[in-house]
């Protein structure tokens, strides 16, 4: 079964590999839906992963029940998420959300002694029951305000609420 662009559905945009292999952990989740989801694809940095939005290359505007969620490496800069959310049009600032690593994939991979697919799935059961320690990792405890924008208009979509 395809995607139903006319029904709330979620694009992913991954900086690199790593990024795209935590998210296809994240997908891999018994719980999500991944019949309104987009596996992801890579934009090859957190730059190119801008000028994508800016292009609105995943077409935002032509379908009001799509959200994006970006997944990129902070680089160790705690404004990132802003930066990058300053640079989206206000209109479509709503429906793209900015996760990500506070320095790339793989310091969390190695201080973790997890798979990029194990950790994806730890994430989403932490948003999926909002119980996990992994999200309050000092690595992704930059995520919390966005994970809480998220919960009313994509996480339902994310676990088949929607």
């Amino acid at each position: 079964m395809s995607l139903n662009r006319e029904r709330p559905h979620v694009h992913f945009l991954a900086e690199d590999d790593a990024n795209r292999q935590l998210v296809n952990g994240f997908l891999l989740h018994p719980d999500v839906n991944i019949r309104q989801l987009k596996k992801p694809e890579v934009a090859d940095g957190w730059r190119k992963a801008l000028e994508i939005c800016e292009t609105d290359r995943f077409q935002l505007r032509h379908y009001p029940y799509r959200h994006l969620i970006l997944a990129i490496d902070f680089d160790g800069k705690t404004d990132r998420r802003e930066k990058v959310l300053n640079l989206v049009p206000d209109d479509l600032r709503r429906r793209i959300f900015v996760l990500g690593v506070l320095s790339e994939p793989e310091d969390l991979k190695q201080q973790r002694g997890l798979s990029f697919e194990d950790l994806g799935l730890a994430l989403a059961e932490g948003c999926r029951d909002g119980s996990s320690t992994l999200w309050q990792d000092s690595l992704l405890a930059h995520n919390t305000i966005e994970i809480e924008r998220m919960r009313a208009s994509v996480l339902p979509i994310l676990f088949g609420t929607e």
